[in-house]
């Protein structure tokens, strides 16, 4: 994400300062015109994460809603599979949520397990976690099938 290409350039940029003799970043494009990259090169922090704050507001992204991220794996994917669409059939039916999945895992095969997602949004503190615990994320699963919540995830891999 753009949010993640700038913190890295300004870690890269911050390093590069730190001792006697000044160092030198070099960015390579393809665009110079590259919005994200004006914002870098022209060290504009506080307008990037002004737009990149009115783009979350805009699209109802964290801080402006709350996300969840329950990770289903195990070694039978078809077991799992199951598992997964019967915990999003009964999330699909809760009203104030938003449910996305339950979708392959980007990295869909890990450490010898198969994995899927199911990705959850409200737009109130404690929502997702108030429906979740009655739910009870254990009730369905099985020796076979592991279950991880993640309340507003850094990453969905």
């Amino acid at each position: 994400t753009s949010e993640r290409v700038f913190n890295l350039t300004q870690q890269v940029l911050g390093r590069a300062g730190r001792r006697e003799r000044s160092g030198q970043v070099f960015i390579q494009t393809y665009n110079e015109e590259n919005k994200l990259l004006q914002h870098i090169v022209n060290n504009k922090r506080n307008s990037f994460y002004k737009k990149e704050l009115e783009l979350r507001k805009y699209s109802s992204l964290p801080p402006f809603s709350k996300i969840a991220s329950i990770l289903f794996s195990g070694k039978n994917m078809i077991s799992l599979q199951k598992v997964a669409e019967n915990y999003g059939n009964k999330l699909k039916e809760i009203k104030g949520i938003e449910v996305y999945g339950p979708i392959k895992a980007p990295i869909k095969f890990l450490n010898n397990n198969y994995r899927y997602r199911i990705t959850l949004k409200a737009n109130g503190p404690f929502i997702i976690q108030r429906h979740l615990k009655k739910l009870n994320l254990t009730s369905n699963s099985n020796s076979f099938v592991r279950i991880t919540l993640d309340i507003d995830p850094y990453s969905f891999f």
